[in-house]
């Protein structure tokens, strides 16, 4: 089985000049935990987490703050033809 035959839908993505603020209320409308941030081309630079909102709002970033502040760098990928036992390793 590959990869793609998991996936249900694209990923969320976001610039990473987006506020954690708006990042928030996109996770929301979209009614998803996580968010891929991207380039201009759609190459993913990381991924944040309603966790990672959480631990700002409890560091007092300001909401206003670029979402890159907070989001983890280098995202971990994998081809969507790879097979799902390649995905699990």
């Amino acid at each position: 089985m590959k990869v793609i035959q998991l996936v249900n839908r694209k990923p969320v993505t976001a610039s990473p000049d987006i506020t954690i603020k708006r990042a928030a209320e996109l996770m929301k409308k979209e009614g998803i935990g996580s968010i891929v941030i991207s380039d201009k081309e759609y190459n993913p630079l990381g991924i944040v987490t309603e966790r990672d909102i959480i631990y700002a709002i409890a560091d007092n970033v300001p909401l206003d703050s670029p979402i890159d502040q907070i989001m983890s760098q280098n995202p971990v990928t994998i081809d969507s033809e790879a097979d799902i036992s390649e995905a699990v390793a």
